[in-house]
């Protein structure tokens, strides 16, 4: 645990620590020397104190407290309240009230995927605290599930009354960026080094871009929120905190159905309008999104053109690392990670399933300071073309966006996406890879072939073919199987290649036939046609000379005999018989 000055320890009785960020460490605390506001005696405290070496930078002090001077514009019940700050012997501290319950994170990590009603309970409190931040002026920016916390009632059901946002580090007027070189002055894109300051896992478009962010990206982060809440996965998966960046920035929006076909389609509605690229394409405000909510039905935005991302200036690179902050993400990847969906926090881990949580490593305990994430693109930085935001008095209201004409079918403003590429691949890693495509799985045909079983010949749409996100894929995978090409009349080399090109290991045997030449192939084992199984044997037979029967005999020529008269034989000499008396 951080040392602390004298002078605080007597200003409060610290307990467990609660988190600790790139800037501050959160202890559980209650108050000795220091006085709370009326009414807040008995309320229990996290209070969050700099750490010692940022407390000693000029002006970090002040930057720290603008966390409680904007908390203070808002009162709201699923909103964190400040009690006081201050600085006692050089610390500097803010004394907030202890969110009950647990950090969303937490929770979902514990439980798995929430029940479409739980989740719908949960985004109505959430959405109903930002709506009082967004009427104090203010932008989150910084809506991860380690900063929504969580209570259950008495019977240990979820609802929005039991939701309240925490950490306001990051906070800031609408239409300014999160870049800085340092977590406590997000939005000041003036220093010399500069970079994209929040949660990887879950930064709308214009914020993973370092463009202006308003309430608008808010509402991306409840979509993406959401998508956690209802399959328990978070919106992408990805290797770096580089790589969620650019999904983010480009990647078409989830449909969470295709990770559980019973999630209900107003929950896909919500996903997928939340996280539209452009933020004209979201709902117009926290309001519209809860009332959407509701009324179970979300009326998609008609595209004038194909989506796209909100792009820097042709040129310009992305934003790196905020520099004091790169300690606060670790170096090892992760595939899959945790349900905070941030890489810098976790070894590879099996993404979780409903029902089957994995294990959770959080970023940040209650009320912890913002995590700087940087979206690496080259090694020299150039300075991000920003957009700068209208002056104040000439700010327009976010226009509502234009809805589409009800119909029976109604016609989408999601980007379509491509089929990738599946073939040769195993059935369960296609699903997988359809599912990072935003595109589900459908019928499953087989079919014989020279490939393993269970390997992904074709598809339908085929590889290439754009599709609505959500659209299923039909695979045709091979059986296992296959039939023996016939090969009589081939040379033995040849039929040999073709068995092994039919997925068979071979062998060959000589047997009579003098119908046709030596060494032609007159048949096989198993014959012709037969179905076998891939990798099994088939015997090749070719002619040749009967090997049990008699050897045909070939006239030679024998020594020249000398020719000999053959004698007569010799009669004997007739006898006389007299003839008989009288």
């Amino acid at each position: 645990m951080p040392l602390r000055p004298a002078e605080l320890a007597d200003a409060f009785r610290t307990g467990e620590v609660l988190g600790r960020g790139g800037s501050a460490t959160v202890y559980a605390a209650r108050p000795v020397a220091w006085r709370p506001p009326a009414g807040s005696r008995s309320t229990p405290i996290a209070l969050k104190v700099l750490h010692p070496e940022l407390a000693r930078t000029p002006g970090a002090a002040d930057a720290f407290f603008a966390e409680a001077r904007a908390l203070e514009r808002v009162a709201h019940p699923n909103v964190v309240r400040v009690l006081g700050y201050g600085t006692t012997g050089g610390a500097a501290w803010i004394a907030f009230e202890r969110a009950p319950g647990v950090s969303l994170a937490a929770l979902v990590d514990d439980r798995g995927a929430l029940l479409p009603e739980e989740a719908a309970a949960v985004t109505d409190g959430i959405l109903r605290g930002l709506s009082a931040v967004h009427a104090a002026g203010l932008v989150h920016r910084d809506l991860s599930p380690a900063n929504v916390f969580v209570a259950a009632g008495e019977d240990g059901a979820l609802t929005a009354a039991g939701v309240r946002l925490i950490d306001f580090g990051l906070a800031d007027v609408p239409g300014r960026t999160a870049l800085a070189a340092d977590v406590l002055r997000a939005g000041d894109a003036g220093d010399d080094e500069v970079g994209v300051v929040g949660s990887a896992g879950y930064l709308s478009t214009e914020h993973a871009l370092g463009l202006p962010v308003d309430e608008r990206g808010d509402l991306y982060q409840v979509a993406a929120l959401l998508h956690l809440m209802v399959t328990g996965r978070p919106p992408f998966q990805r290797a770096t905190a580089a790589e969620l960046m650019e999904a983010h920035a480009d990647a078409p929006p989830p449909v969470p159905s295709v990770q559980d076909s019973a999630i209900p389609s107003y929950i896909d509605g919500l996903v997928l309008r939340g996280m539209q690229k452009q933020p004209e394409q979201r709902f117009a405000s926290a309001d519209a999104m809860r009332d959407a909510l509701a009324r179970k039905a979300v009326t998609l935005p008609v595209p004038v053109q194909r989506a796209a991302s909100p792009r820097r200036q042709p040129g310009a690179a992305a934003a790196p690392l905020a520099a004091s902050s790169r300690l606060a993400l670790s170096a090892g990847p992760a595939a899959a990670g945790p349900a905070s969906g941030d890489p810098g926090t976790s070894t590879a881990a099996p993404a979780p399933r409903r029902g089957a949580p994995t294990a959770l490593v959080a970023i940040a305990g209650a009320l912890v300071a913002a995590i700087a994430v940087v979206w690496l693109t080259g090694a020299v930085l150039a300075r991000p073309a920003v957009v700068p935001p209208p002056p104040a008095a000439e700010a327009p209201a976010a226009s509502p966006v234009v809805q589409a004409t009800p119909s029976p079918t109604p016609t989408t403003a999601v980007a379509e996406v491509a089929v990738p590429v599946l073939a040769g691949l195993t059935e369960a890693a296609a699903q997988d890879r359809l599912r990072a495509a935003g595109l589900r799985l459908g019928t499953v045909g087989r079919s014989d072939a020279a490939s393993p079983a269970g390997t992904v010949l074709a598809s339908a749409p085929a590889q290439g073919v754009r599709a609505k996100p959500g659209s299923a894929v039909d695979l045709t995978v091979a059986s296992g199987s296959n039939g023996v090409p016939d090969t009589r009349g081939m040379a033995l080399g040849d039929a040999l290649r073709a068995l092994s090109a039919a997925g068979f290991t071979t062998s060959s045997r000589t047997v009579f036939d003098s119908t046709v030449a030596a060494g032609t192939v007159v048949g096989s084992d198993p014959s012709p046609a037969v179905v076998a199984g891939v990798g099994s044997s088939v015997t090749v037979l070719t002619a040749g000379a009967d090997p049990g029967g008699a050897p045909t005999a070939t006239p030679t020529p024998g020594p020249t005999a000398t020719a000999t008269a053959t004698p007569v034989p010799t009669r004997p000499p007739p006898t006389s018989t007299p003839p008989p008396k009288p």
